[in-house]
């Protein structure tokens, strides 16, 4: 609070809080935390529901050890489309972006829930 009482009061501030404050900015911000939380969801659920034994009636096995359940490539992933993310934002803009974003998120998301419990899942070995 004292930061942007400052950064306000300032005539050359750090950061404009004026320009976070305009409809597209502010709105956009607000979507890329949502999709973050979603982000962070995954990051969290998801190795812990490989790591789950399967007698919990929630997790996919055991064996699946912390490198395998997603962290380590999920990061490669996300480095990987970093380049790809930063075309789409200078060719589309960003609330083009984060909508193709936020769509790819859930589609996966649903993938996830359809295949939750389908027959030999909670058997597969880890690839």
């Amino acid at each position: 609070m004292t930061w942007g009482r400052y950064e306000l009061a300032h005539p050359a501030p750090l950061c404009d809080l004026r320009v976070t404050a305009r409809r597209p900015v502010l709105l956009t911000n607000i979507a890329a935390v949502a999709i973050g939380f979603g982000l962070m969801a995954q990051v969290i659920i998801v190795p812990q529901l490989l790591q789950l034994p399967e007698l919990t009636d929630h997790g996919l096995g055991s064996r699946w050890s912390p490198p395998a359940s997603g962290r380590p490539p999920a990061g490669l992933v996300m480095m990987a489309f970093a380049p790809v993310s930063s075309a789409l934002i200078t060719r589309y803009g960003a609330r083009v972006t984060l909508a193709v974003g936020a769509a790819v998120l859930g589609s996966g998301h649903l993938v996830a829930v359809a295949i939750h419990g389908a027959p030999g899942t909670c058997s597969s070995s880890p690839a």
